[in-house]
């Protein structure tokens, strides 16, 4: 974490987004406040995203003379997953009464 390199730049970022969403979340003024849980919510978002890139991309050495990147099925893959979930996600929503109180709760009806 204290090397002055690549790594510790990217660890101590996504440290200090998983903090930062942290004591976000623990404020009882930021929980009754949609945007404050919006920014806490990107910051989750933004941190795990980092931890994932720097786990398989930053800080992955495969080895003296050699260089990694992943290949384009594999990336394929990734986005496939990525694509699948918000898939899954809509159809749940749609399909589901997950969110429906937020819709009456709008329009001033009682749930």
């Amino acid at each position: 974490m204290f090397a002055h390199d690549t790594d510790a730049l990217v660890f101590g970022i996504e440290t200090l987004l998983f903090l930062a969403a942290t004591l976000l979340l623990a404020a009882p003024r930021a929980r009754r406040s949609p945007r404050l849980m919006f920014v806490a919510a990107l910051s989750l978002l933004a941190a795990g995203t980092l931890y994932r890139i720097d786990g398989y991309l930053v800080a992955y050495n495969p080895g003296n003379g050699w260089v990694y990147f992943p290949a384009v099925g594999e990336l394929m893959v990734t986005i496939g997953i990525f694509a699948l979930e918000i898939m899954l996600y809509l159809i749940f929503i749609k399909k589901l009464p997950v969110l429906s109180g937020v819709r009456a709760v709008r329009s001033g009806l009682k749930a």
